[in-house]
């Protein structure tokens, strides 16, 4: 029988150790992630569980800070995956031709305005977007101007670049980078909002429309063009007839394989909408809407 000399079995062993410990740890890949940072609070959350149960690590970088960023970045090729708060554009498409844009929906944010106890009680319901725009801009100073009683209003925003910030803004001026500069106390979290319209009679400010539902804050209804109320509700964020709301959305090249695949399918599972629902987003299942499914 032929004998493996030792100082040649060494290698040997060494090279099979190697590939039993391949075989139960499994080889790291990494998804290159970038885009809007409203996107990006879920995944970073996600990354500790994909990294230690799929062997999948997620960079994610919000450098730039945008949607566009994050396709452009898709487009050359830069990353695998996108995070964007708005769909793929015509314009987005006609830059890349040859790249076939993949969207996957994955949940919504929203923002809702709250008032105080007395304001509430005062019997405002509903505004406008020219009423929300005018307190915003200082031009409508006093409740009774729309429909409240005869006292000052004292608002309170959300701090400049907040997904809160962003949904209400895109309402009032239907671009939030035209936004005019903040006048209101900035609030920097939901819970300093609720503290603020709490201690502040008369006032007003926007938080997670989920944020809101949990602390039972007095959330207004929005008076649309048409004169018709519309709820801030799953319901209605769902068929797009609230104003307030942008939707979580990543984007990737083609159909999804391997661990792009994985990932995806995690994101749209029980445990990547929980950490989404944590965020105080709206999940797929509270808006009624089937996941996708990449078979």
């Amino acid at each position: 029988m032929m004998r493996i000399s030792t100082c040649k079995a060494v290698p040997v062993l060494l090279a099979l150790s190697a590939l039993v410990l391949s075989v139960h740890t499994g080889h790291a890949e990494t998804l290159k992630i970038a885009g809007a940072p409203t996107v990006s609070l879920p995944l970073l959350d996600a990354a500790d569980i994909l990294k230690k149960e799929k062997h999948i690590t997620l960079e994610i970088s919000t450098e730039g800070g945008s949607s566009t960023s994050g396709i452009t970045a898709l487009g050359l090729n830069d990353v695998d995956v996108a995070m964007s708060s708005r769909i793929v554009t015509a314009e987005d498409r006609a830059q890349f031709p040859g790249i076939n844009f993949t969207e996957i929906y994955f949940g919504e944010e929203a923002a809702v305005l709250v008032v105080s106890q007395d304001v509430w009680d005062a019997g405002v319901r509903t505004l406008t977007r020219a009423q929300a725009k005018g307190i915003y801009e200082g031009k409508i100073k006093n409740w009774k101007e729309v429909g409240g009683a005869d006292q000052p209003i004292t608002g309170y925003s959300a701090e400049p670049g907040r997904g809160v910030w962003a949904c209400y803004f895109q309402w009032i001026y239907e671009d939030a980078t035209k936004a005019r500069p903040n006048r209101f106390a900035t609030a920097a979290t939901d819970d300093e909002a609720k503290t603020d319209i709490e201690t502040t009679p008369g006032s007003i400010v926007q938080v997670s429309m989920t944020f809101a539902e949990k602390k039972k804050l007095h959330e207004l209804t929005v008076t649309g063009d048409d004169g018709k109320l519309i709820a801030p509700v799953a319901a209605s964020i769902a068929t797009h007839a609230y104003p307030m709301s942008r939707p979580l959305i990543l984007v990737v090249r083609d159909r999804p394989l391997d661990k792009i695949k994985i990932f995806l399918e995690f994101m749209l599972g029980d445990r990547g909408q929980e950490l989404v629902h944590n965020h105080d987003y709206v999940t797929l299942k509270e808006l009624g809407i089937t996941p996708q499914t990449f078979d």
